[in-house]
């Protein structure tokens, strides 16, 4: 099963409307009142009213603005050009005959004399310098901001933007019937609260977004139903996911979720802090007693209808490494069946007959498999493992007995392999017998290898195939290593280049 996913959400696309600095045009030889016009940036529609929002907080698309909608503008100097009395918080009321914002009290003879300019959606009488950026429910409004554009016929252009962030939360495995039933509150906490201001300088006017003290932490997620995932060609119902908008600048110190068992989870998704104007969608699942967060990529909040998404599959613990090579044996000893590929698809994707698998996180393999009485953690391997820079620590036995053509291992870090065997099979700490295949941008620290076979830093023998790029250190003692302790023993059909050495060979 193709677990690669695309998430279709309702419509939206930012209005596009203006507001400058350039005076590409010629202006008009008479004063008009100071007017905000828009037009559409590929192929998108404007934003709706403020009354009507979609089901993730964030306002509809198709019916574009309406009568009465109105903005607040900025500008750092007059009508006249005097920089001691530039706007803060002008209204604009949109007038549908004329398709624009419009301010029938200020008349404008160059709208090139505001010099820098900015503007917000939805306006509010209250704001300042200081901006509201919250709504009487106390959750985060969906501002849109834009400033900085161009001026052509004496009207002023913006291209606004999301000023914030969007989580989406899609509860997985463990949070099946919290989901289905609605009852239990999806909360999000944040490790520090934030206000907004329009900050002007001599080079610009933007929303500057800060800690604040006294500001909100604790944010509730908009229960959403009307979603969809496909897979490969196939649509499929989602029964439930979560949004919450969150000022760009955000850390989250935990996401609260109710388990199925009736358990208050606290799961900390462990992301950077949240830039403005992207959506970040993360799968919660149960693994164990645990819960795990898979990330899925960041995705711009743009006016698509359609959002992919990918990557929830992957190795995040060490019962998902544990769980993952157990199915992947099963697989590769002749096991093709429905209920293995499925076990398989949460740590990989199958493409055109070859599996990906990525490692998503470190994880300490202490004791993991050492009374186990394997002498791999995988057998045979002969796909593809991006370790994406994420480390393995403290094996107690090689990763793979053998890698045959097609098998590929990438930027894999492994710290402190320890392995001791009393037998005379080579051993290394990513292989033990190398038949083909490609390692490469691998990172193997503080090696431990004793056995009475051949000892190499990556492969114990290697036949065939390829190991370039990696880095090696850490103390081989054995019966036989090549010269640079990256293999115990090669041939000489073996790409061996670029790697960087420093094991002491006993």
């Amino acid at each position: 099963m193709n677990i690669s996913s695309r998430y279709i959400l309702p419509a939206f696309s930012a209005l596009v409307l203006a507001a400058g600095c350039e005076n590409n045009n010629a202006v008009p030889d008479t004063g008009l009142p100071l007017e905000v016009y828009g037009d559409i940036v590929g192929g998108g529609v404007s934003a709706d009213t403020r009354s009507v929002q979609d089901d993730f907080g964030s306002y509809l698309s198709e019916p574009g603005f309406t009568d009465g909608d109105m903005i607040g503008f900025y500008s750092l100097r007059d009508e006249s050009g005097d920089e001691n009395n530039g706007y803060s918080n002008l209204p604009l009321t949109f007038v549908p005959s004329e398709n624009c914002f419009r301010n029938e009290d200020l008349i404008v003879d160059y709208p090139n004399n505001f010099r820098y300019t900015f503007a917000y959606y939805p306006y509010e009488a209250s704001n300042t310098d200081d901006v509201n950026i919250y709504r009487e429910d106390g959750s985060v409004e969906d501002i849109l901001v834009a400033g900085t554009g161009t001026i052509n016929d004496g009207r002023i252009y913006f291209s606004f933007r999301h000023a914030f962030s969007m989580l989406l939360i899609v509860p997985g495995n463990g949070f099946s019937q919290s989901a289905e039933d609605g009852n239990n509150a999806v909360i999000v906490k944040l490790k520090s609260g934030k206000s907004a201001r329009v900050e002007k300088t001599d080079a610009s006017i933007s929303l500057a977004v800060e800690d604040d003290a006294d500001a909100e932490t604790v944010f509730e997620a908009r229960r959403c139903t009307d979603v969809t995932f496909t897979e490969g060609e196939d649509v499929v119902p989602v029964p439930v996911c979560y949004s919450v908008i969150l000022p760009c600048g955000s850390e989250i110190e935990y996401v609260q979720m109710t388990d199925d068992h009736g358990t208050v989870q606290y799961v900390d998704p462990g992301m950077a802090a949240f830039e403005s104007g992207w959506r970040y969608p993360i799968n919660v699942s149960m693994t164990g007693t645990l819960p795990v967060v898979r990330n899925y990529g960041i995705l711009p909040w743009t006016d698509a209808e359609e959002i992919n998404l990918g990557g929830t599959y992957g190795i995040y613990s060490a019962d998902d490494l544990e769980n993952w090579a157990i199915a992947y044996n099963t697989y590769t000893g002749g096991d093709e069946s429905d209920a293995v590929i499925e076990s398989l698809s949460r740590y990989g994707e199958m493409m055109e007959g070859v599996w990906n698998f990525c490692l998503n996180a470190d994880i300490d393999c202490k004791d993991l498999f050492a009374s186990s009485g394997i002498t791999a953690v995988i057998t045979s391997f002969k796909d593809v493992f991006d370790g994406r820079n994420y480390t393995l620590s403290n094996l107690s036995v090689p990763l793979m007995e053998r890698m045959t053509e097609g098998g590929t291992l990438t930027d894999l870090n492994m710290d402190s392999p320890d392995i001791v065997t009393a037998g005379t099979t080579p051993v290394g700490a990513v292989v033990m017998i190398m038949d083909g295949g490609t390692i490469t941008g691998c990172d193997v620290t503080d090696i431990r290898i004793e056995a009475a076979g051949p000892a190499g830093a990556i492969a114990g023998t290697a036949l065939a195939g390829t190991i370039t790029g990696n880095v090696v250190s850490g103390l081989l003692l054995g019966s036989s290593s090549s010269p640079d302790g990256i293999t115990g023993s090669r041939a000489e059909s073996v790409t061996c280049t670029d790697n960087i050495s420093s094991a002491l060979i006993f």
